[in-house]
């Protein structure tokens, strides 16, 4: 078992054109933390977060910390992270409610969030946009659909080995029946993911893209599975974000820390 650890950085230009080499592990295994670190539920935030705050919003009450701006957009904060929700909320009928509140069966959200950290050797900055489609909202587990489009930004730097890497993952996500009851318990998440790579050290520079498929299936008691390119399968913890990579000869081979 090898430990991993996660990084950070600013917002960086769009990906560049995949190149044609082969994804390595260690690619493999950063997209898949990257993967987790911006689903799993932390301090409340990340997809799973949101959509927790999305839910207590469309039942007409409001997650610790958030304000109702004057043009009814919900504004808060996760961890330095900035979010922003923006509801339409209609009953059981499909007529549209002014106000969310209990009697809501269905909920329009447009998601946004966005911000980073800086620590002396991580960065990370994420930026994501999207919209969720919310049924069955009276049910204990509401039915979430919809899409959304995100860029993370990594940077660690290592003065032991004298170098610093750099990842700017910008993807395409989509959300199908997805089942929330205290965080996800059933339904798949869809991602597109395009990748760029720096890595510096003190005699050279070495630039690399990636482009690669990832599906999410969410399951119960906080657990979920992430699968690339349907050839490397990790677990991942919703609750602490943290990812264990399988291997079908040796079992376990990585993990990163929660």
């Amino acid at each position: 078992m090898k430990r991993l650890t996660w990084w950070l950085l600013a917002l960086t230009p769009a990906c560049a054109r995949p190149d044609a080499v082969p994804i390595s592990d260690e690619e493999y295994d950063d997209t898949a933390m990257a993967l987790g670190s911006t689903t799993a539920l932390h301090g409340g935030g990340g997809e799973t977060g949101a959509m927790a705050d999305v839910l207590l919003l469309a039942n007409g009450h409001m997650p610790l910390g958030f304000v109702a701006s004057s043009d009814g957009v919900f504004h808060g904060q996760h961890l330095g992270v900035g979010y922003a929700y923006e509801l339409a909320c209609a009953d059981a009928a499909g007529h549209p409610l002014a106000l969310c509140d209990p009697t809501a069966d269905t909920v329009q959200a447009h998601v946004t969030w966005n911000g980073g950290l800086a620590l002396p050797r991580l960065a990370i900055a994420v930026a994501r946009t999207g919209d969720w489609m919310i049924r069955d909202l009276a049910t204990t587990a509401p039915q979430i659909d919809g899409d959304g489009h995100m860029t993370y930004d990594t940077r660690l730097d290592n003065p032991e080995r004298g170098s610093s890497t750099i990842y700017h993952f910008a993807y395409d996500a989509r959300y199908d029946q997805v089942r929330y009851a205290e965080g996800p318990l059933a339904g798949t998440a869809h991602y597109t993911v395009i990748a760029d790579r720096t890595r510096d050290t003190e005699h050279r520079t070495d630039t690399r893209s990636f482009e690669l498929d990832a599906v999410i299936t969410f399951g119960s008691r906080g657990h979920a599975r992430i699968e690339l390119d349907g050839v490397r399968r990790y677990d991942l913890d919703i609750t602490s974000g943290a990812v264990v990579r399988h291997s079908p000869e040796s079992g376990v081979v990585a993990s990163t820390p929660g």
